[in-house]
């Protein structure tokens, strides 16, 4: 039995065949999840291409690891813990994802305290042991890392800035060389 108010882990590989960025199908499921009782508490998202970030990539990979939490018991089907709601989930993805689930996995469960846990017995998607991975450390960025961070910006609306900066500069030319020929 899964009791409300646990906190199921997860995860799975998928292929984005949808016209949307990867951002945006995650938040797509996040809100189907909602509406199916199933609240996400917390979620990392790793795409395969830092492109897919500011421009959809047809049948670009990601990963995706979901906290989720119950609003209602879930009964043990007797085969592994959690396939009821690693269904629902698996639902959700192939819709926003144009059937593009690869495979997922509930590696674990934390139930309300004072209760003992559950073991799924499935297998992390992520090549860990369904433990999370430790944090990473802080390091200063790169040239590069700088560079693709800027990119990224441009995708949110500093094109227009830059487009805007590059008007302004033909234009200033422009008129420098008009006032050449007439002066």
């Amino acid at each position: 039995m899964i009791l409300s108010g646990s906190i199921v882990k997860y995860q799975c590989k998928a292929v984005n065949n949808s016209t949307a960025f990867v951002n945006d199908v995650v938040s797509a499921i996040r809100s189907d999840l909602l509406t199916a009782g199933l609240i996400v508490v917390d979620y990392t998202v790793t795409a395969g291409s830092w492109l897919s970030e500011i421009y959809t990539i047809a049948g670009d990979a990601f990963s995706l690891d979901l906290q989720i939490k119950t609003s209602v018991d879930y009964a043990d089907d007797g085969k592994s813990p959690g396939t009821d709601i690693q269904s629902i989930v698996d639902h959700y993805v192939n819709i926003e994802t144009v059937n593009g689930l690869q495979a997922s996995s509930v590696p674990d469960i934390k139930v309300p305290s004072g209760t003992p846990g559950v073991l799924t017995g499935q297998p992390s998607q992520t090549g860990g042991t369904g433990t999370q991975p430790p944090p990473k450390p802080p390091s200063d960025k790169g040239w590069w890392d700088s560079f693709t961070t800027w990119l990224e910006g441009l995708g949110t609306g500093g094109f227009l800035g830059v487009g805007l900066a590059l008007v302004a500069v033909v234009l200033i030319i422009g008129l420098v060389q008009t006032r050449k020929v007439i002066g």
